[in-house]
């Protein structure tokens, strides 16, 4: 989300059932708005999990002391992996609840279901579920490294993100850590009590410029017009950013001044960036000039200052 967008992360293992991820900007960031991507996660790195605690410390500590500090986002992707299927994804209790219901693991079922992402892990299914319950097991783990790691966040003044919170509960617990920003809360109740808590909330571009979300979680569009979505992310495929706010405005939502803060001003200043998201005096920004058909979504120039980056949607001009 820094630069207007969540894509760019450094994910870092817990023990069990959690990510973190930190949104990092890399040296270089002054001049190109770039930001390192580093993944460690369980099918590519299953070496590394018998010390995440000393990952997270090596990563999140060197981001946390670099030059631009990162934002943290507390992920729990394996919860959702081993949720009962009888259980809608939506509806799932607080992932740290002692009665969360669980998948038979052992189950062809389950192992069918594991089979895609087993396949972009490059390993075997039944390897990857093997792996996917030995690290269910360390599930005790989980909370004191969130804790840990949420006191070295605030302490370093990072901004704090919990991911995908299905219950209030959830965002109680995270907005109870300092993470006062919900990313993509699964249903209307918990984004009503993550705003009647003046947290904000994240949707993503690409639920907006689809007209929906594909999992059946709430749709961004009626989150805008309901006054329950404060930011669009990129959900990393940047160009749904410029088309979520071309339809948005297309369809009424909104004028497009309005719109653009939610990929803008929103984003910067709930990530404490005060030389981004508008014009002014000490602020990095440009002009984009927008085709004037909202459906086209493209825009015909981008400039910083007084160069001209883009043209025509047709390429970088160096001019």
């Amino acid at each position: 989300m820094r630069a207007a967008a969540f894509a760019a992360a450094l994910l870092v293992s817990l023990p069990a059932a959690a990510e973190v991820r930190l949104v990092v900007p890399e040296a270089s960031a002054p001049r190109t708005g770039t930001f390192e991507v580093i993944f460690l996660n369980e099918g590519d790195a299953p070496a590394k999990l018998d010390a995440p605690k000393t990952i997270m410390v090596a990563e999140g500590e060197a981001a946390l002391e670099g030059p631009l500090a990162p934002a943290i986002a507390f992920n729990d992707h394996t919860s959702m992996a081993m949720l009962h299927p009888g259980t809608p994804l939506q509806d799932r209790p607080f992932d740290h609840d002692p009665a969360f219901p669980v998948v038979d693991a052992q189950s062809p079922a389950f192992l069918a279901k594991m089979d895609g992402r087993a396949k972009r892990s490059h390993m075997p299914a039944a390897d990857y579920v093997a792996l996917l319950c030995r690290i269910w097991e360390r599930r005790a783990e989980v909370l004191p490294v969130i804790a840990e790691v949420a006191r070295k966040g605030a302490a370093a003044g990072a901004p704090m993100l919990s991911h995908d919170d299905s219950q209030p509960e959830t965002r109680a617990f995270y907005r109870g850590i300092g993470a006062r920003i919900s990313e993509f809360p699964v249903n209307l109740r918990t984004a009503e009590a993550a705003r009647a808590a003046g947290d904000r909330i994240v949707f993503g571009a690409p639920n907006a410029a689809r007209g929906g979300s594909h999992l059946g979680s709430p749709g961004a569009a009626d989150m805008v017009a309901a006054g329950l979505c404060d930011i669009l992310a990129s959900d990393y495929y940047y160009p749904a950013m410029l088309a979520a706010v071309a339809r948005l405005q297309a369809d009424g939502v909104g004028a497009l001044a309005e719109m653009w803060k939610l990929v803008s001003a929103n984003p910067a200043a709930a990530l404490a960036l005060q030389n981004r998201g508008g014009q002014g005096r000490s602020r990095r920004s440009g002009a984009a000039g927008l085709a004037r058909r909202a459906s086209a979504g493209g825009a015909q120039l981008l400039c910083r200052g007084p160069r001209r980056l883009w043209r025509d949607c047709g390429g970088l001009d160096h001019a």
